[in-house]
């Protein structure tokens, strides 16, 4: 809807507008830098190794829409009571700010994929698991972020806005670090069963079942907690 765009702009704008952004977004971008700089890249190493080597700058993806996603809430500040006058229900005050927190986050794991693809060569099988983990963990950590956000959002803005509670921010890395942990698992322990047990494309099924499971908890846990701030507004 019309009003869904015009918050999604609203919130890409204050990425860069917005100085308080500025820290949660540094993190990942820094943890991304710092792991290509440091880590020496091996053309002759194996493909494990190669894979390793995209792991970091991947988590820090992950870091990346899920702190846009769990201070999405919170940033909003004493301006949230015009969301609550705005023409908007909560799943589409959910929708809207899942769609803020995956733009940029979706552009830049693509382009790691890219990356991956070019540098690592794998074969196509291993590649299609590798990007089905990949954007199924990203909409996952959005999810939980976007659910822990609603719940233990802060809108507090003096002396220092901070969007989300501590408890909250622990317990959200806590769940997404579970979701992540358990819906990459299946293609982690692949290499360490024979394929006639457990094929690569049995461990990617069991992949997009656990990430579905858990997107639909985590979808109707962001809409129960934004519906329960309108309650209290």
């Amino acid at each position: 809807t019309v009003a869904e765009t015009a918050l999604i702009r609203k919130d890409l704008r204050s990425l860069i507008r917005r100085k308080e952004m500025a820290s949660w977004i540094a993190i990942p971008v820094i943890m991304c830098i710092v792991t290509i700089i440091t880590t020496p890249w091996n053309p002759t190493a194996s493909t494990m190794y190669k894979m390793l080597f995209f792991m970091m700058p991947g988590f820090g993806i992950l870091l990346l829409t899920f702190f846009l996603s769990i201070v999405s809430i919170g940033q909003e500040g004493s301006a949230f009571v015009n969301l609550l006058k705005a023409p908007l229900r909560a799943r589409q005050i959910v929708r809207a700010k899942l769609a803020a927190a995956l733009l940029p986050s979706t552009c830049a794991l693509a382009i790691l994929m890219v990356f991956v693809q070019a540098l690592v060569q794998p074969r196509l099988e291993v590649m299609l698991a590798v990007a089905v983990a990949g954007f199924a963990a990203l909409l996952e950590a959005t999810l939980v972020g976007l659910a822990v956000g609603a719940r233990y959002p802060d809108f507090t803005e003096v002396p220092r806005a901070r969007f989300v509670s501590k408890q909250g921010a622990l317990l959200g890395m806590a769940l997404m670090g579970a979701a992540v942990v358990a819906t990459c698992s299946p293609i982690f322990a692949y290499p360490f069963f024979p394929s006639e047990l457990f094929s690569l494309s049995t461990a990617t099924v069991i992949t997009v079942a656990i990430a579905t499971a858990t997107c639909y908890f985590g979808y109707r846990a962001a809409t129960s907690g934004v519906e329960q701030i309108y309650r209290r507004g």
